[in-house]
């Protein structure tokens, strides 16, 4: 099998949609058990995935990773394996809601 190769679609987001998400800061996320989890998966996950993109990050977005990977090596291993476990059980304990 062979993954076809595309640069990702982007989204504009409207732009009350972006006001009201520069209200929430990236402290706010990882400080907020609601969110701490998912938080902490979507840095490791965007910088682990970055390199099988097909686009080229502009200035901004290179910055932006670079302070993404600084964060994500200062996140504890045991932190961090336990905050994926946390995401693997809600997504376990969600996809049996659904099945029910």
């Amino acid at each position: 099998m062979f993954l076809t190769t595309q640069p990702m679609e982007t989204f504009d987001f409207p732009d009350e949609l972006l006001n009201l998400a520069s209200k929430i800061s990236l402290a706010d996320l990882l400080d907020s058990p609601l969110t701490q989890c998912w938080a902490v998966s979507c840095i490791t996950s965007a910088i682990g995935t970055n390199a099988f993109r097909e686009d080229t990050l502009a200035e901004k977005d290179e910055l932006i990773e670079v302070k993404l990977i600084k964060l994500a090596k200062m996140l504890p291993y045991e932190e961090k394996t336990h905050l994926f476990d946390q995401c693997k059980t809600l997504i376990e304990k969600r996809r049996l809601a659904k099945a029910q």
